[in-house]
């Protein structure tokens, strides 16, 4: 089976794929990316993310994955979420692309099919072209998932899957 990268415009909680991919600082069990924080405001209980976070083992080192088991938590809207490290100070290209295909890895071996994602090029400043490469390249390496790729609509503009 080979993996495919579909482009959508909108609500990355919208998707129907079985996971969704957030960045996590690795050394810090409440340091999450922008779409961990959306994710905590839908589960909107603190006690239950606190449950959720305090299964995965920490740290996670920059580059690396784990996957937290969503089945028993309906309003989050996936099966599964995998918390990614890809930023740090340095060499953050090597780290997204290393975090990406990990995720990717790991998401297969779970039996993922399908993982969302947001282009992540908020944490290093880069620009959109730079930030869906190492996508591409982990994609190429991790043939068994297909990835869904989410960019937030601009305001006022129609949603398009």
């Amino acid at each position: 089976m080979t993996n495919t990268i579909k482009h959508f415009t909108g609500d990355i909680f919208t998707s129907t794929a079985d996971a969704i991919l957030i960045s996590v600082d690795g050394d810090h069990r409440k340091l999450v990316g922008a779409v961990g924080q959306q994710l905590i405001k839908k589960i909107d209980d603190d006690r239950e993310w606190k449950r959720l976070i305090e299964k995965v083992d920490y740290p996670i080192h920059a580059g690396h994955a784990r996957v937290m088991d969503l089945q028993d938590v309906p309003e989050a809207g996936f099966k599964f979420a995998i918390l990614v490290s890809m930023f740090n100070h340095h060499n953050q290209k090597l780290y997204l692309r290393q975090g990406f295909h990990n995720a990717l890895a790991l998401a297969a071996n779970w039996g993922i099919k399908t993982v969302a994602t947001v282009a992540a090029h908020g944490g290093w400043r880069g620009d959109i072209d730079g930030a869906t490469e190492p996508l591409i390249q982990a994609c190429a390496e991790v043939p068994r998932v297909s990835v869904e790729l989410w960019e937030r609509a601009a305001r006022g503009a129609p949603v398009a899957g």
